[in-house]
């Protein structure tokens, strides 16, 4: 059994001659000590987990119990400090997306006796994937994409909030809001072209429809960027105009904040002036209700 945690990897195997007992695997001893701080660590240079220890079963059981009651987070990624092991992380997360993508997903219309195990979920694609501003650059070479304008008015402000910030644009004026160290939240289907000195930004494509109707997705967007702010990142939100989708999840994380309807839709509009009267108008307001489920 291979266990993710925020502080360590492990592989888990049965004792071959102590049944009562496990073993537990690493690649770096520090991630055994990490989780069991009082375990007795063997170093294994030549083998394949060049650290290991055992445990008994109940001991290993109780402890990664304990890690799932604590579970607080809303992307586990997000929670990994060491960044070799994060890059391990997410180069296995690139891998199970793919094998993901390569699976031939049951027809529940053809398939009646499967139908009964699943739920016909809509079109949505929402984390798929995780970056740099690298990648984000390649698909758009890839796609050969031309992107579509967005209204560019005054400079966007940004905006100190919780443990980080937070800036709106849209594909326009990305360029004039883009600083290295800024992480970006891409909600449209493709990005806009990362300038040289920021391809080793942090990049999170949660690509959805502007008009969709499942209040999960705009609440796990909202989530995602919450948890980027409070782990200390400044956090560039961005659609293709800057004003549907962002506008809804900024406003959705203003209120996580304690803001209230009006103070929520006054910052907005000050901190992305372009698109300050949009977002006063009664029809962005009956989007607000219809897609986010709020009520004053």
């Amino acid at each position: 059994m291979w266990i993710f945690l925020s502080n360590g990897f492990v592989s888990i195997t049965r004792h071959n001659s102590h049944k009562d007992f496990l073993h537990v695997r690493a690649r770096n001893p520090q991630h055994l000590l990490n989780i069991w701080p009082d375990c007795e660590v063997q170093i294994t240079p030549h083998a394949d987990y060049t650290a290991r220890t055992s445990l008994p079963e109940l001991v290993v059981v109780h402890t990664i119990m304990n890690y799932m009651k604590e579970i607080d987070y809303s992307n586990f990624k997000n929670t990994i400090d060491d960044h070799q092991y994060k890059t391990m992380a997410m180069r296995v997360w690139d891998q199970h997306f793919a094998y993901g993508k390569r699976i031939e997903l049951p027809h529940l219309e053809e398939q009646v006796e499967q139908a009964k195990h699943y739920i016909e979920a809509p079109d949505e694609f929402l984390h798929a994937y995780q970056g740099t501003g690298s990648d984000a650059n390649a698909l758009l070479k890839t796609r050969n994409v031309k992107q579509l304008d967005s209204p560019i008015g005054l400079p966007n402000e940004e905006l100190q909030i919780g443990n980080g910030s937070l800036t709106l644009c849209g594909l326009s004026d990305f360029e004039q809001v883009i600083k290295p160290g800024k992480t970006v939240v891409t909600m449209s289907r493709y990005p806009q072209r990362f300038p040289h000195n920021c391809i080793e930004n942090e990049w999170i494509h949660c690509h959805f429809r502007f008009n969709s109707e499942e209040p999960f997705v705009w609440t796990s967007v909202t989530e995602t960027v919450v948890s980027l702010i409070e782990d200390g990142h400044d956090v560039v939100l961005h659609c293709i105009k800057g004003k549907d989708r962002t506008g809804k999840v900024a406003y959705m994380v203003l209120r996580e904040y304690g803001y209230s309807h009006e103070d929520a839709i006054q910052t907005m509009g000050h901190i992305r002036p372009v698109c300050e009267e949009f977002w006063t108008t009664k029809n962005f307001e009956e989007y607000l209700l219809s897609k986010t489920n709020e009520h004053r």
